[in-house]
This record gives C-alpha cells, sequence and structure tokens, in this order.
C-alpha cells in the first residue's frame, strides 16, 4: 500500500510540476484578461501537487519519537 501511495505521489508531483512549467511558458507578460489554457494549468499544477505532496508524505515512514523521562537524567 506504501509504495503504491508513494508511486502515484510521486506521479502527481511531476505532473504539476509539468502544469505549472506549461503554465508559465504559455502564459503573456502583459496581462490580457484570463484565458482559460493557462488559468487550467496553473489551477491543476497547483491541485496536483498538492494531492500529490500529500500522498507522498502518506507513504513516508516516520520513525516513532522517544521522549526519554526526566527521571532517567541525574546529573
Amino acid at each position: 500500500m506504501r509504495k503504491t501511495l508513494f508511486l502515484i505521489g510521486i506521479t502527481l508531483l511531476l505532473l504539476g510540476v509539468i502544469a505549472e512549467s506549461i503554465y508559465v511558458v504559455s502564459s503573456r507578460v502583459a496581462y490580457n484578461g484570463p484565458t482559460l489554457s493557462t488559468d487550467v494549468y496553473f489551477v491543476s499544477g497547483i491541485l496536483l501537487l498538492l494531492v500529490g505532496g500529500i500522498l507522498f508524505l502518506a507513504s513516508v515512514r516516520i520513525p516513532e519519537i522517544h521522549v526519554s523521562d526526566s527521571q532517567e537524567r541525574t546529573l
């Protein structure tokens, strides 16, 4: 299950980066009103990056944090 989430997360992250790069390349410097094609790349790129990042972080195994008791430390 973790490998599947990892692969899907990485794929969505890469697709998000590609969509954002298409947006940057195809957007005009001077604002000429909203255009559907560049706005779709922008919004989908952000959504793909967010969902891919969440799935990627869900697939990563985080080690347990051990908190030592203050009584164990004696000077």
